[in-house]
């Protein structure tokens, strides 16, 4: 779904006010409600804003004490702790230029769709690198950032008696309250090393593929490449994750039309807003070397 705005730039000739004009542009906005297939958004919790503003969130751990009491007994005062995050809101930006003639010539295909369908595919690509890699500055503060890494639970692939025993103690780490609705986040060369355990001759241990995707003890398995990344600081090849542990936030794709950028080439801006951080640290497990 598009929805189509006029905007008006002001252009001149001159540096005198009475000789500007006022010249149209063409902005549309696409929406990011329908998941992208292959998006890491599908694990986290997702929330859709219409403008581009920071957002605090307002969370508790859900470790409310409970305490039993006595007939006419002093009643005790219990804990209930409340915290606000502060997410900040990052810009992303594509400027793909194509040809004024191009553009209205093509009358069996509707070229900027086309075009949409892949700069919509990048920056899902893009999103899913920093929601687990992002450094927090231009980017989005990724899962394994510095402020995150140092206080999250971890369970060491070297310290266990196999990579499966490491997987279930990983399972025995993640409080009660957080096992509903988590998923598994793993490298593919992790995958790779447990599909060669799983079928290997001396277990019985199966791991469930259905077409493409996988599942470990009832939980969906996310696969990211882990080629270009630097793994000998604050990197897990598998992460167990909540859905609610780590907000994601975004605004929908919007694109400008800009024909005035360099003749014959129409610049087409593609911008989008995107928010993520975890709110929830107990409710994620590393596993590390």
């Amino acid at each position: 779904m598009s929805i189509k705005n006029q905007i008006y730039e002001k252009k001149s000739i001159s540096n005198y006010d009475e000789n500007n004009l006022l010249i149209e542009k063409n902005s549309t906005t696409y929406s990011s409600e329908e998941i992208t297939p292959g998006s890491l958004k599908e694990f986290f919790t997702r929330v859709v804003i219409q403008k581009p503003t920071d957002l605090q969130i307002y969370w508790n751990n859900d470790q409310y004490e409970i305490k039993w009491r006595k007939d006419m007994e002093e009643i005790e005062e219990t804990d209930a702790e409340i915290n606000i995050s502060h997410i900040p809101l990052k810009e992303m930006v594509a400027n793909p230029k194509v040809s004024i003639r191009f553009l209205n010539s093509s009358s069996h295909m509707d070229v900027k769709a086309f075009i949409f369908e892949r700069i919509k595919n990048r920056f899902t690509e893009e999103e899913n690198r920093c929601f687990l890699f992002g450094n927090g500055e231009k980017e989005i503060h990724g899962i394994l950032h510095n402020m995150y890494f140092d206080t999250i639970k971890k369970v060491s692939l070297e310290k266990s008696k196999n990579i499966i025993m490491a997987l279930l103690e990983m399972e025995h780490k993640l409080p009660n309250v957080y096992k509903n609705d988590a998923s598994w986040i793993m490298s593919r060369s992790f995958l790779l090393d447990l599909e060669s355990y799983a079928y290997s001759k001396e277990n019985n241990f199966n791991l469930l593929k259905d077409g493409l995707n996988y599942t470990l003890f009832g939980r969906k398995i996310f696969i990211f490449d882990d080629n270009s990344y630097n793994k000998d600081k604050n990197y897990a090849s598998c992460i167990l994750i909540h859905k609610g542990a780590y907000v994601v936030m975004e605004t929908n794709i919007t694109m400008m039309e800009n024909p005035y950028f360099s003749p014959p080439d129409v610049q087409l801006v593609y911008r989008k807003y995107v928010g993520g951080g975890v709110v929830v640290k107990e409710a994620i497990v590393f596993l590390t070397k």
